[in-house]
């Protein structure tokens, strides 16, 4: 007979049918209150009603009828959960783990509690050791949603742990290196292997992610356009003259340069980050040039004036262009290096 009741209360809410599955319930303690799988029972109506305080008192009566049974303790931590008590439910998840330490759904919920503590609390240990439960249990076949959920959650809280700190936003990480997106991406990955898309909150911030990895990947051309114009101009007067194996040869350096400055934005972020954002030695040389003629004078009628005006930009001007295609080579090896991470 008290089968046949329990039987009812489980089918009761399997179909969410609480009043009824309630009503059984109490019949079954009625009907045997010493019983601690009634009484057990009985709580789960109350939790799957969000009654926390009530399912607790059942539970707590059934681990006081059967001080070893496990699920009891096991399901007063999840009514502690509900009632948003992590302490409390923690404690619950430890006295169960003692009694059953093989069971995997108890390991994934005290490994989940575990991490929370530890975020919550800036503890490693707690973290680590969570995240280590948390896993053992999903090996071992555990299929708790809220345990995945929270596992996913701390692949995002892992996503940027070794990018770097943006030096004037507190609380704004920065990556610079490949390695820092290669990383990102590991526990994006692992983050789709752990939810199936239900969790809309999780599917949003992945996608938020994906689209910041995206964003940091895009390439842009970060060099300097008079660099890039000198050998365009002088190329192209080349060619109007006849000169074709020059102009050519200027064109295609022209050419080189603009593709051998195309960095992703990760490297300008780097480049952020070190405060590196001295001009290559070309431009600093052509500044300092331009600053001491600048003191210059000349004195003389004003057709004079206009004159040398003229004759002194267009022999300077030669002169700086001359000087951009010298040193274009070695600006194009070095873009190459280091916006294609030829080198570090």
């Amino acid at each position: 007979m008290q089968n046949e009741i329990m039987q009812t209360v489980r089918y009761a809410l399997d179909q969410q049918h609480f009043s009824q599955a309630l009503q059984a319930a109490k019949q079954a303690v009625e009907a045997n209150p010493q019983d601690p799988d009634a009484q057990l029972l009985y709580g789960d109506v109350f939790l799957e009603m969000e009654n926390a305080s009530k399912a607790i008192e059942h539970y707590q009566q059934a681990a006081a009828l059967q001080p070893a049974c496990a699920p009891a303790f096991f399901k007063l931590g999840n009514a502690y959960e509900l009632l948003e008590d992590d302490q409390a439910a923690l404690g619950q998840y430890q006295t169960v783990r003692r009694l059953d330490p093989a069971n995997a759904q108890y390991k994934g919920r005290h490994g989940k509690l575990l991490y929370r503590k530890g975020a919550a609390a800036g503890n490693p240990n707690f973290t680590a050791e969570g995240l280590r439960l948390m896993e053992q249990a999903l090996e071992a076949g555990a299929t708790d949603e809220t345990v995945r959920e929270q596992l996913a959650l701390a692949c995002f809280d892992n996503a940027m742990t070794i990018w770097h700190p943006h030096p004037e936003n507190p609380g704004e990480m920065v990556a610079t290196e490949p390695a820092h997106l290669h990383h990102t991406r590991q526990q994006l990955a692992r983050i789709r292997q752990l939810t199936d898309g239900s969790n809309l909150a999780i599917t949003a911030r992945l996608a938020e992610f994906e689209q910041h990895l995206g964003e940091l990947e895009k390439r842009e051309f970060t060099g300097y356009k008079y660099i890039l114009k000198a050998p365009a101009i002088v190329g192209g007067l080349f060619l109007l003259f006849g000169f074709y194996v020059f102009g050519i040869a200027l064109l295609a350096m022209a050419a080189l340069y603009y593709f051998s400055q195309i960095r992703p934005v990760y490297l300008s972020n780097r480049q952020m980050l070190r405060n590196n954002q001295r001009p290559p030695f070309i431009i600093r040389r052509l500044d300092a040039m331009s600053e001491d003629l600048s003191n210059i004078w000349f004195f003389g009628s004003l057709t004079d004036i206009f004159f040398m005006r003229f004759m002194f930009r267009f022999v300077f001007g030669a002169i700086r262009y001359s000087m951009v295609i010298l040193m274009l080579p070695y600006e194009i090896v070095k873009g190459f290096m280091v916006n294609y991470q030829v080198m570090a």
